[in-house]
């Protein structure tokens, strides 16, 4: 069977269930749109910006778990969109920008001008250091491997965005797809068992010696689809929990256990949880400088941070302040850690220690409208109204934030229960980000209502 180029696109995303992809359509990239909606599967959302298609890409995939494609064409189209891959990669999360450029006796690699034929330019060669992933297709035939490689990358390891290039006149180049190559894929990396298991035991050790331990828990564990086990953990070892602003939604706000979010910006009882901390275990936070400040030597000054993240390179950052550093899957770490701790029958008790967290809790309340966060002078406080507004949400209510005091008021606020979502850029943190955000949202919840928060970004 004989397929453009731009056609085997199409199929490839109808084949693999992609709903939605969000995009701007120009010279560079419009056989690519007329192929997807001569397919009639997959629907492509337009919007106003092309950094918003990458945006609205990134909370797409935040609900539905499932990676999709942002479709930008040549010149300032693809020029436009790296604003939005970069808050991808700030935030590791996956998605596929597919870009058009000139015709492809321009866009060649070893073509040394500036720019190519009328608007061409190496935008794939721009993104390399904030894609995992880069290619331009020079050859019709690579096309299937080319997008099962950029698919696959994108969300493998520590996921993050990646840019294929495709010249426009490649993209109505007829194929012979019963002849293509065979698929190959690159392997993936395996953990060492036994060194996984090892930390593990050293991990559960610290913990039996530990009298005031924390649990510090961040989006990395819903990126290893490992949410579902932080009920479990937290029960099990009876520890006190606080989360990162990006995985506040993974686990009930008012679970009896869960103190909030410390950090530069976080809550005052928090960041009292954390500083007193003899021993801090922290697995798929990235223990940005929001959370940890500036100054490392004042960080669980009195205690000692064990360190679970699948990036190496992270665990490098803070150097002889983390006691322990683990480099694993989160969702794998804690699955071996549920087994060992069930198989050696460890009973963990901080009885004193919860009591002493939740003094600091009842202290230092998130919100306290009769003094700090007070209506003031005819003027609404933020942090007051955050809390009024929380009692109306709904049991699924979604929110997406932009920046400014819609992001700060609300990450330190806003309780969310079971089947409730909170989003924003944490990582970037760029204005402009609430309102592709939110259509990303809404379109993965079969256009279903999203609440955005704006405001002075």
């Amino acid at each position: 069977m004989k397929k453009k180029v731009s056609e085997y696109i199409a199929s490839f995303l109808a084949d693999r269930g992609i709903r939605h992809v969000f995009g701007i359509i120009g010279a560079g990239n419009v056989r690519i749109f007329e192929a997807i909606s001569e397919r009639g599967y997959t629907e492509i959302v337009c919007v106003h910006h092309e950094q918003a298609a990458c945006m609205a890409m990134q909370t797409y995939y935040r609900m539905t778990g499932q990676i999709t494609a942002s479709l930008l064409t040549t010149g300032g189209g693809s020029s436009n969109g790296i604003t939005g891959v970069v808050s991808a990669w700030a935030d590791s999360i996956p998605g596929v920008v597919i870009s058009g450029n000139e015709a492809a006796k321009h866009a060649r690699s070893d073509n040394l001008l500036r720019m190519w034929g009328v608007q061409g330019y190496g935008s794939s060669e721009m993104v390399t250091s904030v894609c995992k992933h880069v290619s331009r297709l020079q050859d019709p035939k690579d096309i299937a491997q080319e997008l099962s490689n950029t698919f696959h990358i994108a969300g493998s390891d520590r996921p993050g965005p990646c840019w294929m290039d495709i010249p426009m006149d490649m993209q109505s180049v007829l194929i012979e797809t019963d002849s293509l190559p065979e698929l190959t894929f690159m392997t993936e990396i395996k953990e060492e068992t036994n060194t996984l298991q090892q930390a593990v035991e050293a991990t559960l050790k610290k913990l039996q010696q530990a009298k005031r331990p924390v649990l510090w828990l961040g989006n990395g564990i819903r990126l290893a689809r490992g949410e579902a086990l932080i009920k479990t953990l937290v029960e099990r070892l009876q520890v006190p929990t606080l989360v990162s602003w990006a995985g506040i939604d993974m686990i009930d706000s008012d679970h009896p256990l869960v103190y909030g979010r410390a950090g530069v910006y976080g809550q005052r009882s928090a960041n009292f949880v954390l500083q007193n901390a003899d021993v801090v275990l922290a697995i798929g936070t990235r223990l940005a400088i929001p959370q940890v400040g500036y100054d490392m030597s004042e960080l669980v000054r009195g205690g000692e941070i064990i360190y679970v993240d699948i990036d190496p390179i992270e665990l490098t950052k803070l150097g002889d302040q983390i006691e322990l550093p683990i480099c694993a899957d989160a969702k794998h770490f804690i699955e071996a850690l549920l087994v060992k701790s069930e198989s050696v029958g460890v009973k963990l008790e901080y009885t004193d220690w919860v009591a002493q967290c939740d003094y600091y809790r009842n202290k230092y309340p998130w919100v306290d409208a009769s003094k700090e966060h007070a209506d003031a002078n005819g003027f609404i406080n933020s942090y007051a109204f955050m809390g009024r507004l929380n009692l109306h949400f709904k049991t699924d209510q979604v929110v997406v934030t932009d920046m400014g005091t819609a992001l700060l008021s609300a990450h330190q606020v806003l309780k969310l229960r079971e089947g409730q979502r909170l989003m924003t850029s944490t990582g970037l943190g760029e204005m402009g980000y609430g309102l592709p955000g939110a259509i990303g949202a809404s379109f993965a919840r079969d256009k279903g209502e999203v609440m955005c928060l704006n405001c002075d970004g």
